[in-house]
């Protein structure tokens, strides 16, 4: 197996910290030279090695114990100018320190060609795994690797198997996401998340995702016309939503989302008649409250409006009337709830704009999605949108 890079020297990723209610004691610029100051052992002597001028950090804020404060810094230390190996520590905050609290599981940086590194939940728990990727030196084939945290240390999920190839689907809709990897002789192997580890469900023929077709191309459905009802939420009521078990606010208020001009990668426009409503999911579990397509009088109601998820939909010369669309209601007190699990990088703040996913199938179990923009606010500028 080849060695990969978590980060390749031309990429870059921003990462801030703060806490969930105020910004951190320390600067960004604070913490990076804190963290210079604890490379792990293995990086300092990969840099000692190729005679490197030093090492480079880079760093998420994450929330590592479920507690929703982001009290974790998440390190990753790379040798300079040499891109062959990253390696992760995970540090808590206390107060202008860094504390020390584990590290990769073993010495080998990760490394590869064009390698790219984020983090994506696996379990449905909230707490993030590290998913990287590479790809072969041909580049013909993407390589993964998965990470997790043990509660001491990271631990390479596939370390002991020979699986290093797949995508990653929540294809029952329970929010954990099932591996769908190649199977020379049936066709895919669908593992499942179980703890710090993925387990064998069943092979089969077909591609178990729906997003291949029997001729080998890409097979799903697109919406060119999308629109969130409200498009910004203020971030003192998100943060009210989240610390209330009960919830805040009007149990019985719904956020809208609505879609349509349907199209296939590979084929015409798609009624929205043949759109299953029992498989529609908000991202990563929201299910339904209503589900409908308006009638020809409630058409009047936003008429021609468009707004910036639409200009898709302008690109493909098409028109995105209410009648167009199906209306998709959830609950608003779990949506608010559900806004922070879509932003693993740390804490919402004012400003942010956070994508809320929608994913269902036709009736023919071809996948659909479509993608929404949620802005985040804060009290200053509901006031202006309500002014203008």
């Amino acid at each position: 197996m080849m060695k990969r890079a978590c980060l390749s020297a031309a990429g870059s990723i921003l990462f801030l910290a703060s806490t969930l209610f105020g910004r951190s004691s320390l600067t960004p610029d604070q913490i990076s030279q804190k963290l210079l100051l604890q490379p792990p052992a293995a990086a300092v002597k990969e840099a000692n090695a190729s005679k490197a001028k030093g090492i480079d950090v880079k760093y998420y804020t994450v929330d590592f114990d479920g507690s929703g404060n982001f009290n974790y810094i998440l390190a990753f230390y790379s040798i300079h100018e040499v891109n062959d190996g990253v390696y992760f520590r995970l540090f808590k905050k206390n107060g202008a320190d860094l504390v020390l609290a584990g590290n990769q599981g073993d010495d080998a940086g990760a490394g590869g060609w064009g390698i790219q590194c984020r983090l994506l939940d696996v379990n449905g728990d909230g707490i993030p795994e590290i998913y990287c990727t590479s790809t072969t030196a041909s580049g013909r084939d993407e390589l993964f690797q998965l990470y997790y945290w043990n509660g001491t240390e990271f631990v390479d999920m596939f370390a002991k198997s020979d699986i290093e190839q797949g995508g990653f689907y929540d294809l029952y809709g329970d929010g954990k996401l099932e591996l769908v990897t190649p199977n020379a002789v049936k066709g895919y192997d669908v593992l499942k998340p179980v703890g710090g580890d993925y387990k064998f469900v069943k092979s089969y023929l077909n591609d178990p995702t729906g997003s291949t077709a029997s001729d080998g191309r890409l097979n799903y459905v697109r919406s060119t016309c999308k629109r969130l009802d409200p498009p910004s939420f203020i971030l003192e009521e998100i943060q009210k939503a989240r610390g209330d078990s009960e919830g805040s606010g009007d149990p019985d208020a719904t956020v809208r989302l609505k879609f349509g001009g349907l199209q296939r990668v590979h084929g015409g426009a798609v009624s929205l008649n043949d759109v299953d409503p029992s498989t529609i999911i908000i991202s990563p579990t929201l299910k339904p409250v209503r589900v409908g397509i308006p009638s020809h009088g409630d058409e009047a109601k936003d008429g021609q409006s468009k707004d910036n998820d639409d200009k898709d939909a302008e690109k493909d010369g098409m028109s995105c009337t209410t009648r167009s669309r199906m209306i998709v209601e959830v609950s608003r007190r779990d949506f608010l709830k559900n806004l922070q699990r879509l932003k693993l990088d740390g804490p919402l703040a004012a400003g942010d704009t956070v994508e809320v996913k929608l994913r269902a199938k036709l009736r023919d179990g071809t996948p659909l999605s479509a993608t929404f923009t949620a802005a985040i606010i804060d009290h200053e500028d509901s006031r202006q949108e309500k002014a203008h």
